[in-house]
């Protein structure tokens, strides 16, 4: 007790009210901005979570729209570049879209017929399906512009070598159906040179290998369209038969001949039966 009253100090409890006070006022002072800062935080962190959300929506939305466009069997290349312009800026989906498009046309050059159009099932084509010779430049140069628009935003992204490299070897078959193989051979080095700087082993090693085929592509034989070949001789009617006459079933201007009458036979009269004796 004695050693607790030796450890007060005269005017300690002033010193802790005027403590109290300070802080009192400090609250005063700041309480009202802290306030504003806390709930604004807390607001900010709402509206990102919204905002994530809203992207993640977004994002998936456009994944969604893009599948179903593209993993059609016949998909609509117009449908594909409406798809790019509106997802513009979401991921890879433009990209994507458009990678697929140019796909779509350069497909319909090497069959030989519009975008979407399909064979019957007896291998002949309508006439308004079989791409004119106006109708395969404007598709190989439509392919064309969607793969450059592709390489112009990707093959200086290492992380998307993958696009960039399907985009040059798009150039390559392009070149290729024109029967430029000097832009080909271009098109395949930029691809194998693409490749190698993201990493791509197996795709810089297949443009190198499809360099040093260009020269048997073009001496590659060319593929003729059904019309352009000419029409095949009918077949020659078989002989008929010798040596048998000819069926009437068969010769509808036979007559048949009647039969020849057969005589009829006169039966004898009937004898009439002797009378009987009679008995004396």
């Amino acid at each position: 007790m004695d050693q607790r009253q030796t450890q007060i100090r005269e005017g300690a409890g002033l010193e802790e009210s005027k403590l109290n006070v300070e802080f009192i006022d400090w609250l005063r002072r700041w309480s009202t901005p802290l306030l504003l800062v806390a709930a604004a935080a807390a607001l900010g962190f709402v509206v990102y979570q919204r905002v994530q959300k809203a992207q993640k929506a977004e994002v998936d939305r456009a994944f969604l729209e893009f599948e179903a466009a593209a993993g059609s069997n016949n998909p609509s290349p117009e449908s594909l570049k409406g798809i790019a312009e509106t997802y513009k800026g979401v991921r890879g989906v433009a990209t994507l879209a458009r990678l697929r498009a140019a796909d779509v046309y350069l497909k319909s050059v090497r069959i030989g017929l519009v975008p979407g159009a399909r064979p019957k099932p007896d291998g002949t084509t309508a006439p308004e399906d079989v791409l004119t010779e106006d109708g395969r430049k404007r598709n190989l140069d439509e392919a064309e512009r969607l793969y450059n628009d592709v390489l112009a935003t990707t093959e200086k992204d290492q992380g998307k070598a993958i696009h960039a490299v399907g985009a040059a070897f798009g150039l390559a078959a392009v070149a290729e159906c024109r029967g430029d193989m000097a832009a080909a051979k271009t098109a395949y080095e930029r691809a194998a040179r693409i490749a190698e700087y993201g990493g791509l082993v197996s795709q810089a090693t297949l443009a190198k290998k499809q360099i040093e085929q260009l020269a048997t592509l073009a001496t590659m034989p060319r593929l003729y369209a059904q019309a352009e070949l000419p029409k095949p001789p009918e077949p020659p009617k078989p002989p008929e038969p010798q040596g048998t006459a000819p069926s009437p079933l068969t010769n509808p201007t036979a007559t048949i001949a009647p039969a020849p009458e057969v005589p009829q036979l006169e039966t004898p009269p009937a004898s009439e039966p002797p009378p009987a004796s009679n008995p004396k």
